[in-house]
């Protein structure tokens, strides 16, 4: 009527210029953008948000930057735990089984190789540190591992919070894990050790359930089992230790530990002399 003025929608032309959203407003318009992204100084353009750029993203190791969005992740050898940090993988079950006195497993040595290798594969940290849990007839697993320290496993559960959570007759989550996060191929398990971490022993001789030290397929050896969370996971016939024949071909258990020197044993996180 040429006395009334009307507002204009901005936003019915080419968007209003905006990338994104444009909203108009009374006598102006404006625009802004999708989730993760913000205007930028032209006003209508939208760039991408470094949300790794603020406080790492709240990541706790590596943020990864994506578009409209960002990523968490660990460095190689931690995993996330269920709280969202990242930990250190610290124990795993081998991927093959191997049968004792046969090569490459006839000792204790070898069989740290072993865990050593598959860690390596697998990117774990620390791979000259993995080593077997086994016992001999001289050293029960306990007293030849240093391990103060979380043990957890690569699919972010923790199995004990230290050496005397580990060894009071229980864990907190199955073993059934691999260095990779897979599934081991057997469910049966080399220690030799009772659920104290001491060598497990027959009820009836006293002779060490150990495979000759690892060295023989003959005789019977302790087992664990990666299905169980009593104290079969890693002494599955005590309290009798009737053994399970050293011909039978099982995994090993491996933690990421410090190894005693001979005549010494694990105290409180150190190596003392016996």
């Amino acid at each position: 009527d040429g006395s009334t003025c009307s507002d204009v929608d901005e936003c019915a032309v080419g968007n209003g210029g905006c990338d994104d959203t444009c909203t108009n407003t009374p006598g102006s318009f404006e625009c802004s953008c999708d989730e993760g992204y913000e205007v930028a100084s032209d006003g209508r353009s939208c760039v991408d948000i470094n949300e790794c750029a603020v406080n790492n993203g709240g990541c706790d190791q590596v943020c990864e930057n994506t578009p409209g969005d960002f990523e968490c992740s660990c460095d190689a050898g931690f995993v996330f735990a269920p709280d969202g940090s990242c930990q250190q993988i610290t124990f795993f079950t081998t991927a093959r089984g191997v049968l004792a006195g046969v090569a490459p497993f006839r000792s204790v040595g070898d069989a740290d190789a072993i865990c050593a290798s598959e860690a390596t594969d697998a990117g774990l940290v620390a791979p000259s540190r993995w080593h077997a849990l086994l016992s001999t007839s001289e050293r029960g697993a306990r007293a030849s591992l240093v391990m103060d320290f979380p043990l957890r496993l690569a699919n972010g559960q923790l199995l004990a919070s230290n050496e005397a959570d580990l060894w009071d007759g229980s864990v907190g989550t199955r073993t059934n894990v691999t260095a990779s996060g897979g599934t081991p191929g057997s469910h049966l398990i080399y220690t030799g050790t009772a659920s104290d971490g001491s060598t497990s022993r027959r009820w009836d001789t006293g002779a060490a359930q150990t495979c000759g030290d690892w060295t023989s397929t003959s005789g019977g050896v302790e087992i664990g089992r990666f299905d169980r969370t009593d104290l079969r996971w890693v002494s599955l016939y005590e309290p009798d230790n009737s053994g399970n024949p050293c011909s039978n071909r099982a995994a090993l258990y491996c933690v990421s530990s410090l190894r005693c020197p001979a005549n010494t044993q694990s105290v409180g996180g150190q190596c003392l002399a016996r």
